[in-house]
């Protein structure tokens, strides 16, 4: 699919001589755990077609999908079911179509394809039982996928103006245009830019 308020009752921590970084470096690997006995699936779009899932799956929901479903039950049938939402609002069973990716019970991540632009997915992690229902413990955040072409979505018109050669050729006429006389300039150009078809604003 974080200011802190130190206190005297926080422990130090002696730092390692650097003849010692191995132990430092050690120590820092083992010092987050690879799960967190958490249950949950995440998507991240990747790029335009593909996106990104990673998951866990705690002990303690594998025992009681077991406790419940007996021998129908195989814990190493793990899936993803990934939902097409496109411009709809899910409910769980209203989805334009899905597709499921089969994954091994010591996967916690996987690449998955849409072989599709401009979607919008989500994404169930569950088991299969043996008779081929599918058993969802945890659903993912919903993901835009990256559009894909040109987008549809039209700016407004900009109007062109040419301040800086008007301005320059003031200059080389040799009027002796002061500071005050350029920024004259400037500003009626803009009154006329403000009055063109298209402009977001007026200047008054």
């Amino acid at each position: 699919m974080y200011s802190s308020n130190m206190s005297s009752s926080h422990s130090s921590i002696k730092i390692p001589a650097k003849n010692n970084q191995s132990i430092v470096e050690n120590d820092y690997k083992n010092s987050l755990p690879k799960t967190y006995d958490d249950i949950k699936i995440v998507l991240l779009p990747r790029d335009n077609t593909w996106l990104y899932s990673y998951w866990e799956i705690s002990k303690g929901i594998v025992g009681g999908i077991s406790k419940i479903y007996g021998d129908a039950f195989n814990p190493n049938y793990i899936a993803i079911r990934i939902y097409d939402i496109t411009g709809i609002t899910f409910d769980g069973s209203n989805a334009n179509k899905f597709f499921d990716i089969h994954v091994g019970s010591r996967d916690i991540s996987w690449y998955i394809d849409l072989g599709e632009y401009n979607r919008s997915v989500c994404a169930d992690l569950g088991f299969f039982l043996k008779d081929g229902r599918f058993i969802s413990v945890a659903r993912s955040n919903v993901i835009e996928m990256p559009r894909y072409g040109v987008s549809d979505i039209t700016d407004e018109v900009w109007g062109s103006i040419n301040i800086t050669e008007e301005s320059l050729r003031w200059f080389k006429l040799g009027h002796g245009a002061t500071s005050l006389d350029f920024m004259k300039i400037m500003s009626e150009k803009w009154k006329e830019y403000s009055m063109m078809p298209g402009s977001f604003s007026k200047i008054k």
